[in-house]
């Protein structure tokens, strides 16, 4: 969205604020957007998984790859 924005933008010859209004979309969004360029997404990357699965689900996964290894 912000090399469409940026790109249409200088096409449309229309100030910033009015071109992304069209969008719907709220200057301090962009603006978000524009300092996460490039970088990787990181949501929810610092919640440890693990717990999530009891002990005994994850040895039935184990057991259930173990058993179709064979399959694929």
């Amino acid at each position: 969205m912000v090399d469409f924005v940026r790109e249409w933008r200088e096409r449309a010859e229309l100030p910033l604020g009015l071109f992304i209004r069209g969008f719907g979309i709220s200057p301090s969004k962009l603006y978000s957007w524009q300092e996460r360029y490039g970088k990787d997404n990181f949501h929810n990357g610092l919640i440890p998984r693990d717990p999530w699965l009891a002990d005994w689900e994850k040895a039935a996964i184990i057991e259930f790859r173990q058993a179709h290894l064979m399959d694929g």
